[in-house]
């Protein structure tokens, strides 16, 4: 292997120190929070992308067939991922409603917001009927 790269392998300066990277997203948090990042970012990556990953793995938690019994710590999983879920949702609307004035056209911030609201009704209302 080539000394050079061995030597940048082993320079610890090039990776942030975990309390660092820690600081650094609980900074970016905090700024989606307040509505200073882009519109697409808090849409697409918080309001579409990480909810879907976190219904995936609520759903895969549990069998589809509700007459299988279930194991307790099966059961304590699949509640932290609900919770996860309840916590991510209020934080993903508060950063679209505020992040999307930052859109690149008023009609996003319109859209953003609309689909946000729609999205909340809609899965207000399938939590309260079970699916």
């Amino acid at each position: 292997m080539n000394a050079a790269l061995i030597q940048g392998l082993n320079n610890s300066s090039d990776f942030p120190e975990p309390a660092s990277a820690m600081k650094q997203l609980i900074r970016y948090l905090g700024s989606l929070w307040k509505g200073h990042e882009p519109c697409w970012v808090a849409y697409w990556i918080f309001g579409v992308g990480i909810t879907n990953l976190i219904n995936f793995v609520g759903e895969k938690s549990l069998p589809a067939d509700p007459t299988v019994e279930v194991s307790s710590a099966r059961l304590c999983f699949a509640f932290a991922v609900l919770l996860l879920l309840l916590v991510h949702v209020v934080f993903m609307s508060v950063a679209v409603w505020r992040c999307a004035p930052n859109a690149s056209h008023p009609v996003w911030t319109f859209l953003a917001r609309a689909m946000l609201v729609v999205g909340l009704v809609v899965g207000g209302m399938a939590a309260f009927r079970g699916i």
